[in-house]
């Protein structure tokens, strides 16, 4: 018999109750198969403490490690003919709830479930009208115009306040020289006036940029008296699907940028 409850404590009545009911049920799932937490964790490619966390409600899994896991749980319910009790789609959606809760007891306030993107214009029975990509691209575009009058003047140098001969670079140098380059790019373009340009940079780095680069990028912005250009970013990457913005406002609040985590938030929530 394998002993898969090795390490595993009763839940405590102070954990939360979404953390609780997540908790359950990745346990749940991990019972149904015959895997040690060793062995889920080797092929998972987690540190066994990582596993013994997220299995006593100490530490929520990233979703690309969640994924993982799940595939690894999947893998061997196949092989033994098993079905496990939650599916993939749940456990995430469960994992979103952990973080909107713990965002919102950070940042306070009411901070409501957020629902996919597809969902967040159907306020009627009808199903919401088919928007070509073109129109959509001009969608996105409009939407930023607004901020373009309000544009701040480029600081200089003397007025960031970083240390001496590092400039405002160096908060995202960790995440490669493109980062900057595109800072030097975004403050290039407002200078000249080109406003449409600046802020087509924030628009693609709002949804490409890595969710784990966000705190960095965002700080950096923030640092070199760009704090209108912070927010835009937010504000678009508010508008990505509800897994990735409710992980980018994890990442802020993990990085202690309470205020940031609370205007992505925030933001989505206006747009549902």
């Amino acid at each position: 018999m394998h002993d898969r409850s090795r390490g595993r404590r009763p839940l405590g009545d102070e954990l939360p109750a979404e953390l609780r009911r997540f908790t359950e049920a990745l346990r749940e799932t991990t019972d149904s198969v015959p895997l040690t937490q060793s062995r889920i964790a080797d092929k998972a490619g987690a540190g066994e403490a990582a596993i013994s966390g997220y299995l006593n409600g100490n530490r929520v899994p990233e979703q690309g490690k969640l994924e993982k896991i799940y595939k690894v749980l999947e893998e061997a319910a196949q092989r033994t003919h098993t079905e496990l009790p939650y599916c993939l789609g749940k456990l995430l959606s469960m994992r979103a709830e952990v973080l909107r809760a713990r965002i919102e007891r950070s940042v306070g306030g009411d901070i409501p479930v957020l629902r996919p993107v597809e969902e967040r214009t159907a306020d009627s029975e009808q199903p919401a009208p088919r928007v070509s990509r073109a129109a959509r691209r001009s969608r996105r575009r409009r939407r930023i115009t607004p901020l373009r009058g309000r544009v701040s003047p480029l600081p200089t140098r003397d007025e960031v306040p970083v240390p001496s001969g590092e400039g405002d670079r160096h908060l995202i140098q960790d995440s490669g020289p493109s980062r900057a380059a595109e800072l030097d790019a975004y403050r290039s373009h407002q200078a000249a006036g080109r406003t449409r340009d600046a802020y087509m940079i924030l628009w693609s780095m709002a949804n490409a940029l890595p969710v784990r680069e966000f705190p960095a990028v965002v700080m950096s912005y923030r640092a070199a008296g760009l704090a209108e250009a912070a927010e835009t970013l937010l504000h678009t990457a508010a508008r990505r699907e509800v897994q990735a913005a409710l992980n980018i406002a994890a990442a802020l609040h993990d990085n202690d940028q309470y205020e940031d985590a609370g205007v992505i938030l925030n933001a989505a929530r206006t747009d549902s």
